[in-house]
């Protein structure tokens, strides 16, 4: 799962509607597979802007790794983490952007997944 501190302008701005998440909520989760590469927006939806560093084609499907340009790019702090400001985008098929190119990756609202500061609770959306 992809996990981004809600404290990220970009992030925090789409939840502005939203009292309790912009209240409660400081982790917000996103599956790699519940993203759609789309210019469409998705109302109560999020949608990340995303540089594409590294593809990998397994078969039926891909994964793109991308960074968000508004976050400082780092090291991870533990073996088996992403990197802060990474994400992981999964599509089906073979075809996808290249090395380089700025996607948006849109995930609906019901696909998103909201936790305390600390990650110990979840907060229901």
């Amino acid at each position: 799962m992809n996990l981004m501190p809600l404290r990220a302008d970009e992030i925090k701005a789409q939840f502005s509607g939203d009292s309790r998440a912009a209240s409660e909520a400081g982790i917000l989760g996103i599956r790699p597979e519940d993203f759609v590469i789309s210019s469409e927006a998705i109302p109560g939806g999020i949608a990340l802007d995303l540089t594409v560093e590294a593809i990998e084609r397994v078969g039926a499907e891909t994964f793109i790794y991308g960074t968000r340009q508004h976050e400082h790019q780092g090291i991870a702090a533990n073996p088996g983490e992403l990197p802060p400001g990474e994400i992981i985008v999964r599509i089906p098929g073979a075809v996808g952007p290249t090395i380089g190119e700025r996607i948006r990756a849109i995930a609906p609202r019901e696909k998103l997944h909201l936790f305390s500061a600390d990650g110990r609770k979840r907060i229901d959306l």
